[in-house]
């Protein structure tokens, strides 16, 4: 019975020290270090890569070593340094980079577009432009050739087909073209306007035969919102950022919500929820939430490490489970 009990004592403290080494370093893990011999402190902040491409599922070689992962991937744990970055799919030509990590950043390449080894080139449009708007997730590009709000054109890449956003006829048509802001995989967009000293904000239906076009400027207070965001093909809702202040914007009922969040320092939108950060705390409100129903997400020493201090912060959506913070720095 001793020997039992000396060889459970052995076994206890045994494991007791197998789990003193391991817990710190799956701690150090989760916080972005490993362990190295290289350095005299043992343990190095690491930092990682996002990459994505169109057409997705491409190859990914780093360092001279081919990875598992297909694009899109965020790949982790990689020393400060510079590193051979190739990309590869089979009938185009591979995106070679090299690319410069640095301890506790991601380095994100999200527009990589991969070039077949074999292009037909031919005309869609026989007119030259100042500028180009892919409308994200739908067949429309945006083209601007000066900055007179009647002529920017909406191009279906399916149909082939151009034609002006604002009618020749329309009274916009003058006016001056500021700003176009879109959202992901929707064919509605907002465009801002001045004319005659006045700015106007136009909400923009591209997927009929003839721009549905509805004056929404009554919504917007008086100086520019930093950020205007909304979810779907025909949004309910607006929601735009004035410095810290967040609105609600009704389009059926055209009411303003003022004060719906307060002390935002960046915000993004997901499956019908607002997503905000408030120092350094994820609060998460429906979209028919009365101001002040936020609930809180997260909370947690790691968030106040990563986002102390007073900076704005552009929050999108990757997956269900990553959310990207994109910084100043």
């Amino acid at each position: 019975m001793s020997a039992m009990v000396l060889f459970r004592k052995i076994l206890f403290y045994l494991f007791l020290a197998v789990y003193g080494v391991l817990c710190p370093l799956i701690i150090f893990y989760a916080f972005g270090y490993i362990f190295t011999p290289k350095v005299e402190e043992g343990f190095v902040k690491t930092g990682l890569i996002h990459l994505e491409t169109l057409p997705a599922n491409a190859s990914i070689s780093i360092a001279q070593k081919r990875l598992i992962e297909k694009t899109p991937a965020t790949i982790r744990n990689f020393l400060a340094g510079q590193y051979d970055v190739r990309i590869f799919l089979n009938g185009y030509r591979s995106w070679d980079r090299k690319v410069v990590i640095e301890s506790g950043k991601a380095s994100n390449f999200e527009k990589i577009l991969l070039i077949p080894q074999k292009i037909k080139i031919r005309t869609l449009i026989d007119q030259s432009f100042e500028d180009l708007w892919p409308v994200s997730g739908t067949r429309y590009l945006l083209l601007k050739s000066s900055e007179r709000a009647g002529d920017l054109k909406v191009f279906d890449w399916r149909n082939e087909n151009a034609r002006s956003v604002f009618p020749e006829g329309a009274p916009w048509a003058s006016s001056r073209l500021i700003r176009v802001f879109m959202a992901k995989e929707s064919s509605w967009v907002l465009v801002e306007v001045k004319a005659s000293e006045k700015v106007l904000f136009l909400g923009c239906q591209l997927d009929k035969g003839k721009p549905e076009v509805k004056d929404l400027s009554d919504l917007f207070r008086k100086g520019e919102p930093d950020e205007i965001l909304w979810e779907g093909d025909r949004p309910g809702y607006l929601f735009a950022l004035y410095g810290r202040d967040l609105e609600r914007l009704d389009l059926e009922k055209m009411t303003v919500s003022r004060g719906f969040l307060e002390k935002v320092r960046g915000f993004g939108l997901f499956r019908g929820r607002v997503y905000a950060l408030q120092g350094a705390l994820i609060v998460r409100l429906n979209f028919k939430a009365k101001p002040g129903e936020a609930s809180l997400v997260e909370k947690d020493v790691f968030l106040e490490s990563l986002f102390g201090g007073d900076a704005k912060f552009k929050i999108d959506f990757i997956s269900n489970h990553t959310i990207c913070f994109q910084g100043e720095q």
